[in-house]
């Protein structure tokens, strides 16, 4: 068992450091996403490849599609905006690309 990531920690925290779910919710939260990442991230440098290049734009189109999967009901999960960029950038780093800019929230 490896520990939660403080950049995975900090999406789910409140004023004062407190965790805004239970430990083991956050546990399993983190555990989905980084399954999510390690899934994505070879789709994303074949994608690239197809592409000719432009990493940024592969990276917003999985976070676009791990945000529309939301709209799919029927999944005990939902990722959250924020779940959505921590796995963006994740993917980013295990391909070893340019880490995304943070979208600005509306």
């Amino acid at each position: 068992m490896t520990d939660i990531p403080p950049s995975f920690l900090a999406l789910h925290q409140g004023r004062g450091g407190r965790l805004s779910l239970p430990a083991h919710e956050a546990w399993a939260r983190y555990e989905w996403c980084e399954d999510l990442a390690a899934q994505a991230a070879e789709s994303a440098r074949l994608l690239a490849w197809q592409l000719g290049g432009g990493e940024a734009e592969v990276l917003a189109r999985v976070r676009a599609g791990l945000l529309a999967s939301r709209e799919l009901a029927g999944s005990e999960m939902v990722i959250t905006e924020a779940e959505a960029w921590w796995v963006e950038v994740r993917i980013a780093e295990l391909l070893d690309w340019p880490h995304p800019d943070r979208p600005v929230a509306d």
